[in-house]
């Protein structure tokens, strides 16, 4: 696309009072879309320090989606040229995320093409250098302010959404448990629960 045809789907975008968000490795086109005004990039695996500095000065959002990478379960799933493509550049994403994850950038975490496996997202956004903190308000709070909804949502505070999970443990000593949800609470009604009658040791995030 040029850099007209991204403007172009941006301007259509703030006039229903919508961000816009694009699927972007890094590069040119990555370079285009901040200067059409493009609010979120996903992916990010091959973005160099120069764009990282690009998306800073802009006040960006980015959304990590490592595994698509980083998860060699993954790869049963996938076409062979793929995978091979996955091989070949692996480190690649891993040290280029990594620079982005540690540089101060905004981010939020996802899953792209890998759904239900979020919480591997989050321990691979520690493996790369995030605190389990920022990690955790990836897929939380600092979900919720990139989607312009944390009115709404993303934190436990009176007013807002009761969207709710327990997890066994602490995920900001150990980001692993959130592989397990044994309780969830959306909008205030109770939809998962296989907690213990009575257990008060569940972490509630």
């Amino acid at each position: 696309m040029t850099l007209e045809e991204i403007r172009t789907v941006v301007e259509e975008g703030k006039q229903l009072n919508k961000m816009t968000c694009a699927h972007c490795i890094g590069g040119k086109g990555l370079q285009l879309g901040v200067e059409a005004g493009v609010d979120v990039f996903d992916h990010i695996y091959c973005i160099n320090e120069e764009q990282i500095e690009l998306l800073k000065k802009h006040n960006k959002w980015v959304v990590l989606t490592s595994g698509i990478f980083l998860d060699p379960e993954r790869e049963p799933f996938c076409p062979p040229a793929f995978v091979e493509n996955v091989h070949k550049n692996r480190e690649l994403v891993f040290r280029c995320v990594s620079k982005a994850v540690t540089s101060g950038l905004r981010f939020t975490i996802g899953t792209d093409a890998y759904h239900t496996f979020l919480y591997k997202e989050v321990a691979y956004a520690c493996d790369m250098g995030a605190a389990a903190v920022d990690a955790v308000k990836g897929v939380t709070v600092n979900a919720a302010r990139m989607c312009r909804i944390d009115d709404k949502t993303g934190t436990l505070t009176e007013g807002l959404r009761a969207d709710i999970i327990a997890v066994r443990g602490n995920p900001l000593e150990n980001v692993s448990c959130l592989a397990a949800i044994p309780f969830v609470m959306k909008g205030g009604r109770i939809v998962k629960d296989e907690t213990a009658a009575g257990n008060r040791e569940a972490a509630i995030f």
